[in-house]
Formats: C-alpha cells, sequence, structure tokens
C-alpha cells in the first residue's frame, strides 16, 4: 500500500532547471522543456511561444502561469517546490498531477490549496484525468462551479494517514461524503482503491490515487 515518497517527489530537483507549459483545460497535453545550458555561458535560450488566451503556460524564470476567460492571469513561481512544500507545490513537484493542478488554477482554489488546511487530498494522476472521457473533462472544465465542485470532492478537512481512514462516510469540502471500505489492507474510496498512500506535505497530506472521483448527483 505504501509508496516511497521519492518516486513521487523525485522530480522536483529537475525543475531547477526545466520549466513547465500545461494547455488550456480543454487540451490534454502537457509539455516539458529543459532550460538551455548555453545561457549560463552566456547563450540565451530559445523564445518560447507564448500562451493563447484561456491557456497556461511557463515562462523562462521557471513559472506556471494560468488565465481563464473569466480571470486574470495567474503565476506560480516553480522556485518555490522545493522551499515551500505544501500541497500544491509538492503536488506540482511530483510530476504525476499537472492536469489536477491546473484545474485547481482554473477552479480558483490555488490558494486554498497553498495556504489552507490541513487538508487530506486524494489526488487522481494525470493518467486518471486521461481515462476521462475527453467531452466530459471539457464540459466540467469550462463549469467553474461545477469544476470547484468535483475538485472540493477530493479534499477532506484535517491531515488523515490511511491508518486514520476508518470504514464509513467522510466529509468533504463539497458537503457530499465518500465512501471508505477495506479489502483486506487494502482501503478503497468510493470502490476505488487508493494507488500510494501518505505524501505529507506542510500543510495536508496527499492520498494518491488512480481514478477521478465524481459527486453522486453529477
Amino acid at each position: 500500500m505504501r509508496t516511497s515518497f521519492v518516486r513521487f517527489i523525485a522530480p522536483i530537483a529537475a525543475l531547477s532547471i526545466a520549466t513547465i507549459s500545461l494547455g488550456s483545460c480543454s487540451k490534454d497535453k502537457v509539455k516539458e522543456s529543459t532550460a538551455d545550458t548555453s545561457a549560463s555561458a552566456g547563450g540565451s535560450p530559445a523564445a518560447s511561444e507564448a500562451p493563447a488566451e484561456g491557456s497556461a503556460g511557463s515562462n523562462s524564470a521557471g513559472e506556471l502561469t494560468a488565465s481563464t476567460p473569466t480571470a486574470p492571469p495567474i503565476t506560480v513561481d516553480l522556485s518555490k517546490v522545493v522551499s515551500t512544500p505544501n500541497l500544491f507545490y509538492t503536488a506540482v513537484g511530483a510530476g504525476s498531477f499537472l492536469t489536477l493542478a491546473k484545474l485547481l488554477i482554473a477552479a480558483d482554489l490555488l490558494e486554498t490549496v497553498k495556504d489552507g488546511g490541513p487538508f487530506t487530498v486524494f489526488a487522481p494522476t494525470d493518467d486518471a484525468f486521461g481515462a476521462v472521457p475527453a467531452d466530459t473533462l471539457q464540459a466540467v472544465a469550462a463549469d467553474k462551479d461545477k469544476l470547484k465542485k468535483v475538485l472540493l470532492y477530493h479534499v477532506v478537512p484535517g491531515r488523515l494517514t490511511v491508518a486514520d481512514l476508518q470504514v464509513g462516510d467522510l466529509m468533504t469540502a463539497e458537503g457530499t461524503p465518500l465512501k471508505i471500505t477495506k479489502v483486506g489492507e487494502t482501503v478503497l474510496v468510493n470502490d476505488k482503491p487508493i494507488a500510494a498512500s501518505d505524501i505529507a506535505t506542510s500543510n495536508g497530506v496527499i492520498q494518491v490515487m488512480g481514478s477521478v472521483l465524481l459527486p453522486p448527483d453529477l
């Protein structure tokens, strides 16, 4: 059940020399580029293409930026991934939750996961979001209220390890409970197993999910 934290946090080191570009909420591709090492010798890296309106991207300073049609661009300093190990930066640094990070920004939940808490986040991986039909994901992403509802359904107040999870209902920040069950030593959330457990952050815990969880009324 318990997966080494190193497996998920190892990509953090690469972020000191890399920039990340995320597509808009209607795109699935994630581009990662490494800064040209010749810059340190006086050269200059190639200019990157500016993100289109309503998309997310990165700049040469190693920042994640995102904009939506209803909100001004938001800039996230990736240099803080190492120095500020909160839920958001830990998820970004792990390299497996870039879609989740993009959607949190689009739903105006960035400050909540950066500075709020403590929370336990049942975090779907990029592969989990990739398994959601594209039209369904796009429809949810286009509706900020619905998107926020779905994301908050993955968040539980408090710092809960797998050992703390008891069989029964677990109330989410969205207001609808998750169902916790167990099969042997495997803990399931809404009948979906936790893929990796207990990634500690400064303001909570990440439990890794291989599936996206949807509130029953969606």
